[in-house]
């Protein structure tokens, strides 16, 4: 007979080799699970990376788009830009955001230069690295899509055409901007081709700088846009007035008097004390200055500048001033003849309220620094200069207000495109 007590040791014996055998069979089957799992397990983790590769890859491709489209759209407020350049622009910068080892790059453009849009589409083919070297996965196409639109006009109240300078628009000191529904452009390269720095504020529909800017931003309003494309020279083409025969020579007037129109040789100078009336016409000063301290007051009088001529409004003088209504010099308040390079025109008058017309120097610099306000009593000032540099307290006032006066705005100044926005 079998004791209880060895029957007990037996039992145990039994169940423990019963579970010993179960593990060992549960080992066995999770080995062939696992075997077969884990290639699965792996594909899936480099399909993930190759997913993460081409999503980057998209990504960047989707902000070279974005990129492209904005600079194209840019270009459309330079007059008269056929499609190919607007092309070429977006082609190369969407190159330059993207890797050289994009292949088969492809932009494709859309433009309609009435409604203001540029639509850009690119693609180029790609090879995710992880997938296509380990099981030879085909190449791919991936492709991206942008749309930029250019809102609303606007008018040109200041263009600087200095190229590279810095300060190619620059305020200091006190000196005060205010472009009333209009736009400043310096087409300036320059990192600091837009100046500020003192107690100065520029207010104006668009600010706008080929280059940077240097000063608080608190200085602008609206914050300048940078990197904007160069705007030409909308006068570029204008004629200039034929120079005739000396009506006066060194011409210096200490009393009141009035004048006729035709060309000063030599300058002219207006003394302190003395009111001057211009009759209508082209006043050509050929050489010397147009050098003021009294008072200048003319109706549709026009000033063509040749032979290295200035101007010149000292603190004591009292300009008004209303362009042409038709002419050669027709909305044209001051004209410096395209020989003429370097110089600097001035005004510092305390009360020059009416500088009604435009302001075109293309080769020189004009000077503000007045301590009262300049121009805010015209209907409409234009200012195109190499560069502008305000000092001192001037508050310059620039309105555009061309249904308030007969004087045209040139063609180029009175309609322009502002903001250019990516259309989601």
């Amino acid at each position: 007979m079998v004791s209880i007590t060895q029957g007990c040791v037996d039992l145990q014996s039994f169940l423990r080799s019963k579970i010993i055998q179960c593990a060992e069979d549960s080992r066995g089957a999770t080995a062939i699970v696992f075997a077969v799992v884990l290639p699965l397990l792996m594909l899936a983790a480099v399909g993930s990376i190759d997913t993460a590769i081409v999503y980057h890859q998209h990504s960047t491709l989707q902000d070279a788009a974005d990129a492209g489209a904005i600079a194209a759209a840019q270009e459309l407020q330079i007059a008269d830009i056929d499609d190919s350049t607007i092309k070429a622009v977006a082609h190369n910068t969407i190159k330059a955001q993207l890797s050289e080892k994009v292949r088969e790059l492809n932009v494709d453009l859309k433009v309609d230069q009435e409604a203001g849009t540029v639509e850009v589409r690119v693609d180029h083919r790609i090879m995710p690295p992880v997938i296509s070297g380990v099981y030879g996965t085909k190449e791919e196409r991936i492709y991206a899509q942008a749309t930029a639109r250019v809102t609303g006009t606007t008018r040109v109240c200041i263009l600087a055409l200095n190229e590279s300078g810095a300060g190619a628009i620059s305020l200091e000191k006190s000196a005060r901007v205010t472009g009333n529904e209009c736009a400043v452009f310096s087409n300036s390269v320059s990192e600091n081709g837009l100046k500020a720095k003192g107690d100065v504020e520029l207010i104006a529909d668009l600010i706008c700088s080929a280059g940077g800017y240097s000063g608080s931003k608190g200085y602008f309003d609206p914050e300048p846009t940078t990197d904007c494309p160069p705007f030409p020279d909308p006068l570029a083409d204008r004629a200039e007035p034929n120079v005739g025969g000396c009506l006066e020579k060194k011409l210096k007037v200490s009393e009141d008097d009035s004048l006729s129109p035709g060309t000063y040789c030599g300058g002219l100078t207006i003394s302190a004390g003395a009111d001057i009336n211009l009759s209508p016409g082209i006043y050509v000063i050929n050489g010397g200055n147009l050098d003021v301290s009294g008072g200048l007051y003319g109706k549709g009088v026009g000033f063509y500048l040749t032979g290295g001529a200035r101007f010149k409004f000292a603190k004591s003088s009292s300009i008004e001033l209303y362009a042409p209504v038709d002419g050669p010099m027709a909305g044209l308040l001051f004209f410096e003849g395209r020989s003429s390079s370097g110089g600097k025109h001035q005004i510092r008058s305390d009360d020059a309220r009416v500088l009604e017309g435009t302001i075109y120097l293309a080769n020189s610099s004009l000077i503000v620094d007045a301590g009262n306000t300049v121009a805010d009593e015209s209907a409409y000032t234009a200012i195109i200069t190499q560069s502008l540099k305000l000092f001192e307290g001037p508050h310059l006032v620039l309105n555009s207000n061309y249904d308030d006066t007969d004087i045209p705005a040139p063609e180029g100044i009175s309609k322009v495109n502002r903001h250019v926005v990516l259309s989601k």
